[in-house]
């Protein structure tokens, strides 16, 4: 019984396409026996590589261009058939709600789960992570394309590019815990695992700024006028972190390395976040700032809303060609579609509206905040006589 030969990898398979392309005569045709001498010197048989010269779609009037990969078609096109039909119907038929999990989904498709995970293999159906986002109203969508919108100029009249933002300095409180409540270890077979103890999970140690210093503040706006310098005080959207540079990238990049450390106190965490922020690579930070203007983009097409994926224009493979841009460019329709949305609406108002809005969350999340310090204890029912509305200070907040 002949041997059955191993099929050619990906890299074979373009080898021998670069061996052919060298085998061309005056770029018009392939030399006689080219093909029997390529078949011979890779170990396969003449077809092999008459059949990877036809897929690549070489065509020597260049009226078709070459097929980029040559690589086997095997995959999700071999093995077993699988006997359920129209899988993919009949997930959409299942509530959303139930779809959290394999058990989940198999128990309602009534399959088993390994062949469940088989269509998964296949692409019969996705994995898809929903994130919860801010609830918007109409005045915070149109707030939110303006702040788009102010960030970009004309280069010419049909050239749009977002402002580089050098002359712009992002701040933002972040809260920076000692620990994760929960964290993942690899250990040796016996190795103790590390006990990790806190007084309570809800005070685990953090150090957090003071925010919302009012633009019109005296000490703020001396500041800003001190020393030659003319700068002004801008908050961004509430409920916008897609257009915040910090929740995009910058926090989560520095809070990576900072939670290598074990910090125990609020100086060790401050240490920490420094070291941090001096061995975070720049590129890094840089790419942030091409995904908050990504971002911008994609808020001005959606008419202010927040229901777009946040794209990804593969930045680490156009630095490595060096076409990655420092400021990405607006198309027009996209700057059409803006002041369209502007022109129909009353900024100003909307901007006013706005700002009721944001003043009663502040004061429901002030209220919320004082019912979390309530802590439900003996102390707390020996106070029992004390009202409810001096022990929540409510007469601060009317």
């Amino acid at each position: 019984m002949r041997a059955k030969k191993k099929d050619l990898t990906k890299n074979d398979r373009e080898a021998i396409l670069q061996q052919l392309m060298a085998h061309l005569v005056d770029n018009k045709k392939l030399i006689r026996g080219a093909l029997n001498k390529i078949a011979l010197d890779f170990g396969v048989h003449r077809g092999t590589v008459q059949r990877v010269w036809k897929r690549a779609n070489v065509d020597l009037d260049n009226k078709l261009r070459p097929c980029s990969d040559v690589s086997s078609r095997k995959k999700g096109h071999s093995g077993r058939n699988l006997k359920h039909e129209n899988v993919a119907n009949r997930l959409k038929a299942v509530p959303k709600a139930s779809r959290t999990m394999f058990r989940s989904i198999a128990a309602a498709l009534g399959m088993p789960r390994r062949t469940l995970h088989a269509y998964y293999r296949r692409g019969i159906f996705v994995k898809y992570n929903s994130s919860v986002r801010p609830s918007l109203t109409d005045a915070n969508k149109v707030v939110r394309t303006s702040w788009a919108m102010d960030h970009i100029h004309a280069l010419s009249p049909s050239v749009y590019l977002f402002d580089d933002m050098m002359q712009c300095v992002h701040v933002d409180e972040k809260w920076f815990y000692a620990t994760r409540v929960k964290r993942s270890y690899y250990l040796a077979p016996g190795e103790e695992p590390p006990h990790r103890t806190c007084k309570s999970k809800r005070f685990i140690t953090k150090d957090n700024a003071r925010p919302h210093v009012p633009p019109c503040d005296t000490d703020i706006v001396a500041a800003c006028q001190s020393g030659g310098w003319d700068m002004q005080l801008k908050f961004q959207p509430p409920n916008s972190p897609d257009l915040n540079v910090l929740d995009l990238g910058f926090f989560r990049a520095i809070q990576t390395l900072q939670e290598k450390n074990t910090s125990r106190c609020i100086d060790e965490i401050v240490a920490a976040t420094e070291q941090a922020w001096s061995e975070v690579c720049m590129q890094t930070l840089n790419n942030n700032f091409l995904t908050l203007q990504a971002c911008m983009r994609e808020t001005i097409c959606a008419q202010g809303n927040n229901n777009y994926k946040i794209p990804h224009c593969g930045k680490a493979k156009l630095l490595a060609r060096g076409l990655l841009p420092q400021v990405l460019a607006v198309d027009n329709e996209v700057v059409e579609c803006g002041f369209q949305q502007l022109d129909e609406s009353d900024v100003n108002a909307k901007f006013d509206q706005l700002a009721v809005e944001v003043t009663e969350a502040m004061e429901m999340s002030e209220f919320s905040s004082q019912l979390e310090k309530l802590i439900v204890n003996d102390e707390l029912k020996e106070d029992a006589g004390v009202e409810l509305d001096e022990l929540l200070d409510l007469c601060s907040l009317l």
